[in-house]
């Protein structure tokens, strides 16, 4: 992961592909740590993870 939180496909923008990533990692096609993916702080990997960078792409919420 780069510098910018949530940037997982290391692009230095938050987008689609990165709410794609956390999504594949979810499927465990792909490796990211609780640590850095758990943007709902609910103590796991889930869907809801990616869900929030969706939520921040549209504007819903103002940061990761």
């Amino acid at each position: 992961m780069t510098g910018i939180k949530g940037d997982f496909n290391n692009n230095n923008e938050i987008d689609i592909g990165d709410s794609s990533k956390v999504a594949y990692a979810v499927a465990d096609k792909v490796e990211l740590t609780v640590e850095e993916a758990d943007f709902n702080n609910d103590g796991k990997l889930d869907v809801g993870d990616a869900a929030m960078i969706a939520w921040y792409l549209i504007g819903k919420i103002p940061t990761l």
